[in-house]
């Protein structure tokens, strides 16, 4: 009798299915019950298809299956003894100290990927990751140099703007335990917001300024955050313009622009920014229209 497991290593809190198959018992006519940890789950006439979930990481199941055809009795056992497997990536791009979200990938930057696996024996006892067997696949294609034992973290660099498909399968070092798990990383576009610095409070984070911002007092200083911008190392370079003509830099930073107006005067300007990456091809822009005396 054959029996077909999907899938074939189940992890923790998974849906799996078992196809039964027999060159010697015709299934369609036979009689058959199928038990979970002892207990009959289903019986009926060509039951040859079962479906059960398994629990958690390291809790052992024992699914049975007996098989009543004339007067031939068969019988099979399957223990799962599910494991698991998370994976966590942190890019190295850049976001403000108080900023509560997730760095974003974008073009070119590096991607930190940690494999967190949930393996236990039959005994109990949690296997150290230390003691796994990893192997990562990018884009379906494996990466030797960066599998092996204990080798549970993984750094890629993004390659352009397309997607990202990373596998990684665990096993433990007899085979007797795996898992498996996989995620898509999408690189983005890096994005520039604006904000007002104020004089007491530091920067108004709060708030995002643009695409407008009324010049209230004769002069301003506005911060600029490049979220998601990679530097590999490198200063970034900041190039601030005002009406198309170069703004003269901030003494303290280069992501600081006071902007300033002229007693009684009225009207509107537009500021802009470039701040880019040249070793990385890698290019933002921003834009924010300036009114005053209004």
């Amino acid at each position: 009798m054959i029996a077909k497991i999907t899938p074939e290593s189940p992890g923790a809190n998974t849906d799996v299915e078992i196809v039964l198959q027999s060159f010697s018992i015709d299934l369609d006519d036979a009689v058959i019950a199928w038990y979970e940890d002892g207990v009959k789950k289903i019986e009926g006439p060509a039951r040859k298809t079962y479906t059960f979930r398994t629990g958690q990481a390291g809790k052992s199941m024992r699914v049975a299956v007996t098989i009543t055809w004339g007067t031939i009795i068969a019988e099979k056992v399957f223990v799962v003894n599910p494991a698991d497997v998370d994976l966590v990536w942190e890019a190295s791009t850049y976001t403000p100290a108080i900023y509560k979200g997730k760095a974003p990938i974008s073009p070119g930057s590096t991607v930190l990927i940690t494999a967190i696996p949930s393996f236990v024996s039959e005994a109990g006892g949690k296997l150290p990751a230390s003691d796994l067997v990893y192997t990562w696949e990018r884009d379906f294609s494996t990466l030797h140099s960066q599998s092996g034992k204990g080798k549970r973290t993984l750094a890629i660099e993004m390659k352009g703007r397309s997607e990202t498909t990373v596998k990684l399968s665990v096993r433990e070092a007899s085979g007797a335990l795996s898992a498996s798990n996989k995620i898509i990383l999408r690189p983005t576009n890096p994005v520039l917001r604006f904000y007002e610095e104020h004089p007491l409070l530091g920067t108004k984070y709060e708030r995002a300024l643009g695409p407008n911002f009324v010049l209230r007092s004769e002069e301003n200083t506005l911060r600029t955050e490049p979220y998601g911008m990679y530097s590999s190392g490198e200063p970034l370079m900041y190039k601030w313009l005002v009406d198309g003509r170069d703004a003269i830099e901030h003494q303290e930073s280069r992501n600081l622009i006071t902007v300033r107006k002229e007693k009684e005067s009225k009207g509107r300007s537009t500021l802009s920014l470039t701040v880019s990456n040249p070793s990385k091809f890698l290019t933002v822009l921003g834009q924010l229209i300036v009114s005053f005396g209004e």
